[in-house]
């Protein structure tokens, strides 16, 4: 959020005129997403000598806003119910749907988003606050249980101070674009579940059940992963790529998705039982071994264990 109240100037160009210094009076704030383009309708007060000022002021123009840099708006403290104590935000008690938290509150590091409390009478969290946009400050370490579920979120990054999200943290919202730091070490279950995400950048984690549920088509599981787990559900996924250095799938990973081929890499050594149960499999390409003996646990790799008896196994020594 930047604030372009009477007093700031912008560098905005207007139809045939010329860039020039102006003053917007749009209210106090404007809403503009770091280093975004957008189209607005502005009342603008040009400050320019050679042009009929009387003629122009107060007048309608289009003209395209271009914001860059650091965001240094935040929501007032009274719109959070806050515990000093802990450093946590346990409820969201404003009515915007637009919402930038603040670093600190009372002078005091705002650490976590708290849990949603609301069925053992608790506070809410942000759960359920009709929310449009959230901006999460690099103060935050910690995004507790169903915080900010059921709203209506689109995009979020997490920034690079959080190293836990909890259960259904953002469980139910229409988030399709995500970016997550390499700070992060537990997603937990449900974490991004039911959302819009059609593409994803894994981080180093190993429990992927915090995706299941959404419209994820290509995933690529990076070499610093080691074991894969619970990314059930993503009916529309079709391009899968394990990279070596992935040593288990365990139960129901894949399950319940789109995928019609897949290769094992060779550092895969356990497939657990239904990892690739309930998808169109027609092929699976199995590097590095000459049959399922050179494999630890290969159930997942059976009929018995739930592979579709469509699919053909590959042996690539």
């Amino acid at each position: 959020l930047y604030e372009v109240n009477g007093e700031t100037e912008k560098n905005i160009s207007i139809g045939s005129f010329e860039t020039v210094e102006d003053t917007v009076t749009v209210g106090k704030y404007l809403v503009l997403e770091p280093d975004a383009e957008k189209e607005y309708n502005l009342y603008i007060w040009i400050e320019e000598t050679n042009i009929n000022q009387n003629a122009m002021m107060g007048q309608e123009f289009t003209a395209k806003v271009v914001a860059t840099g650091e965001v240094y708006w935040e929501s007032p403290a009274s719109d959070f119910t806050f515990d000093s104590a802990t450093g946590t935000i346990t409820e969201y008690i404003g009515t915007s749907t637009e919402v930038s938290i603040p670093s600190v509150i009372n002078d005091v590091a705002v650490t976590k988003i708290g849990d949603n409390d609301s069925e053992g009478g608790g506070d809410s969290s942000f759960y359920r606050k009709n929310l449009t946009n959230v901006i999460i400050p690099n103060s935050v370490t910690e995004i507790g249980f169903e915080a900010f579920s059921y709203n209506s979120l689109v995009n979020i990054t997490i920034p690079n101070s959080v190293v836990k999200i909890n259960d259904s943290a953002f469980y139910a919202n229409d988030i399709s674009t995500l970016i997550i730091p390499d700070s992060i070490t537990t997603i937990s279950d449900g974490s991004f579940a039911g959302n819009n995400l059609t593409s994803l950048t894994i981080p180093n984690i190993d429990n992927f059940s915090g995706f299941n549920e959404n419209k994820i088509i290509n995933l690529v599981v990076p070499n610093t992963v080691t074991s894969i787990n619970g990314f059930f559900g993503n009916y529309q996924l079709t391009n899968l790529i394990i990279l070596d250095g992935v040593e288990e799938i365990k139960a129901i990973a894949f399950s319940d998705c789109g995928i019609s081929t897949v290769t094992i890499p060779a550092s895969v050594t356990k497939v657990g039982i239904d990892a690739f149960a309930s998808n169109p499999l027609t092929e699976i390409i199995i590097e590095g071994k000459d049959s399922l003996e050179d494999f630890e646990n290969s159930t997942g790799l059976t009929v018995d264990g739930g592979l579709p008896s469509t699919a053909k196994i590959t042996f690539n020594p």
